[in-house]
């Protein structure tokens, strides 16, 4: 049976989970030196898409991010490449008539 959180050492990981974080603190907010990790990466490797940049992120840089955050901060720097759709334009009307209902 664990002791009571009152006994537990203060380096102890069930004590560090019961902290209450500051007032105005934000948990899941980036660090300065991650949205810059994620910056340069996204310049050194400018192939890779937002999902392929967040999962190499979490695979080799040692924090988790997400496909929609790596695609916000990029989004704030302007390293958003225009998306070339491919395929052709629509016809003025479709061009076979149905002969019965379907």
């Amino acid at each position: 049976m664990p002791a009571p959180m009152c006994r537990m050492p203060m380096g102890s990981p069930a004590r560090r989970y019961d902290q209450r974080l500051q007032p105005g603190t934000v948990w899941n907010r980036l660090r300065p030196a991650e949205e810059a990790r994620i910056r340069a990466e996204a310049l050194r490797q400018p192939d890779r898409s937002p999902r392929e940049l967040a999962c190499w992120l979490t695979d080799h840089a040692g924090f988790a991010v997400s496909e929609s955050t790596v695609y916000r901060v990029l989004k704030r720097h302007g390293l958003i490449r225009p998306v070339a759709v491919l395929g052709f334009p629509a016809g003025p009307e479709y061009r076979g008539e149905a002969d019965a209902a379907q």
